[in-house]
């Protein structure tokens, strides 16, 4: 039964033969649609939302009681008509948490009339910012060449790209200095009297080493081990062909196979690819030079710029939005309002959301904006409960993902009753 539950038919048998425990996948699914679902109680708090069977064509419902926090059906559509008829069958409900869609919305209102209707408050948060950026999308060529423009310097605060050494050069760096150290110690070891055997006992080397720095007039580097190649042959003919514009590596090669080359087309790959861009530190100083912008923006990453909290915001972020404000009246106004929307539900305050909904419906304001207050204004009971009720949506977002997890084990090929068994019989 277990095994049924977690892991389904033919990925259960599997399993389960590995266990010692031979069956087939019919036979487990047999034993999970003979499994009588224990009926729940009416909850008092009720969550509720869609799911997606096929990604913007079919949908389910999911129902969650918010005060256990555990799943309580499944609906096989996403129609008021069913969302209606389970509230009529379950009455008692008290408190409805949804999104704000017309099907949730009538069912609740129809089914359970005598119970409080909550809208999301992650939902009413994503809903702003995505009338935000449309806003911003819109007048993208009023604050690109705010956010693009680049900051005029004089030649003398100019400063000159400097290559950063990568981590192999910073290491290797690190052990040239250790060995340099042990070298001078040796010296001074040496000028104190000490045989090489000693020396390499007090600093943990080999005779042999404490000899070679005791006799080199300098720092002995170590050598750069000089490995040929097949190409090497070639050289002289790859690099007169890339002056002459062929910069393609397969017909370099192919002219080489031609000249009795019997290496790889990789190896001429590697040979060419030095001729081919400039080191990376060169390329970045060139574009940093010859660049005209600074990172572009787009309008969803401004858009979050304008609604994240204040304690993500940074100094250069509010001097951005502050110019963006100097535009007009319009700009003020919609990025007064869209910071003030999050911070009133940070707040919990319902005095605070009355006032933004009464200026958002005003003139002056973007019209992405307006249209989203006039969404509200149309459910605005269950909005103001946003803002002063404890309940949300949370529990049931969680259980939607899991919900996505068992469907897709499922691969698209079992029945909604399999599906409802398999989700709602752990809880």
């Amino acid at each position: 039964m277990a095994i049924a539950m977690a892991c389904g038919g033919e990925p259960g048998a599997r399993l389960a033969n590995r266990l010692g425990m031979a069956s087939s996948g019919d036979r487990l699914l047999r034993i999970l649609h003979r499994t009588t679902l224990e009926e729940h109680p009416v909850p008092r708090i009720l969550g509720v939302d869609d799911f997606a069977f096929r990604r913007r064509h079919t949908f389910g419902t999911i129902l969650c009681d918010l005060e256990t926090r555990r799943p309580i059906d499944l609906l096989p559509d996403r129609s008021k008509e069913s969302f209606r008829d389970w509230l009529s069958r379950h009455p008692g409900v008290e408190v409805i948490s949804r999104d704000r869609g017309d099907s949730f919305t009538q069912g609740a209102t129809e089914g359970a009339p005598q119970a409080l209707q909550v809208a999301d408050r992650w939902h009413l948060l994503a809903n702003l910012r995505d009338a935000v950026t449309r806003w911003l999308a819109r007048c993208s060529q009023q604050w690109k060449p705010i956010v693009c423009r680049k900051p005029a310097t004089s030649d003398g605060d100019r400063q000159t790209s400097v290559r950063q050494p990568s981590l192999a050069e910073q290491l290797s760096g690190r052990r040239r200095e250790r060995r340099i150290e042990r070298y001078q110690k040796c010296r001074e070891l040496h000028q104190q009297g000490l045989t090489n055997r000693q020396i390499g006992r007090a600093l943990g080397l080999h005779e042999a080493t404490v000899h070679k720095f005791i006799e080199a007039e300098s720092f002995p580097e170590r050598a750069v081990p000089v490995r040929s190649r097949l190409t090497d042959a070639y050289a002289d003919y790859l690099k007169q062909r890339w002056h002459q514009g062929c910069h393609n590596a397969r017909v370099l090669y192919e002219e080489l196979c031609k000249r009795g080359f019997t290496g790889s087309y990789e190896s001429v790959c590697r040979s060419v690819s030095k001729w081919r861009v400039a080191p990376r530190f060169r390329r970045a100083a060139i574009a940093a030079e010859h660049s005209t912008t600074t990172p572009r923006l787009t309008a969803d990453q401004l858009a979050w710029l304008l609604v994240q909290a204040p304690k993500d915001r940074s100094a250069e972020s509010e001097q951005l939005v502050l110019e963006l404000s100097g535009l007009n009246t319009c700009w003020s106004n919609g990025i007064e309002l869209a910071r003030m929307f999050p911070d009133s539900m940070r707040n919990q305050s319902v005095t605070q959301f009355d006032t933004w909904i009464e200026r958002a419906l005003g003139d002056e304001v973007p019209g992405e904006i307006r249209r989203f207050a006039r969404g509200l204004y149309c459910d605005l009971d269950a909005v103001r409960m946003a803002f002063n009720s404890p309940w949300s949506n949370g529990q049931t977002e969680w259980h939607v993902n899991r919900l996505k997890m068992i469907k897709r084990q499922m691969y698209g090929r079992a029945g909604f009753d399999l599906l409802r068994i398999r989700f709602l019989l752990p809880a």
